[in-house]
């Protein structure tokens, strides 16, 4: 199995604790942010040459300040990214809450 392969079926295990078991929740969507983010800062050979090859990378859940960090420092690679559920933050990078609800502040991604 390549990095890739290996990366994918990580992910999509990581989605599947988070669905079937609330007290992993927290831990399995750490483990799926982080590896999102290594992904984003330090992609590995092959992703780079996936995205040279035309490969579109989908974000799920970052927060603004690392996906601006990485625009800013990956300027070659705008491209290749996309970002959906965006978590909003302060100026400090913590995540803005609803007043209401208590959830994050994320875009609708329209």
């Amino acid at each position: 199995m390549d990095s890739i392969q290996f990366r994918l079926f990580f992910l999509v295990m990581s989605i599947v604790l988070c669905s079937t078991a609330k007290a992993a929740q927290g831990s399995a969507m750490n483990l799926m942010y982080e590896f999102q983010i290594d992904q984003l800062m330090e992609p590995s050979e092959e992703q780079l040459k996936l995205e040279q090859d035309g490969y579109v990378f989908i974000y799920d859940g970052l927060k603004d300040s690392d996906i601006q960090l990485a625009l800013d420092r990956y300027q070659d690679r705008m491209g290749s990214m996309m970002f959906i559920n965006v978590v909003w933050t302060d100026e400090t990078g913590k995540p803005l809450v609803d007043p209401y609800s208590g959830q994050p502040v994320t875009d609708d991604d329209c």
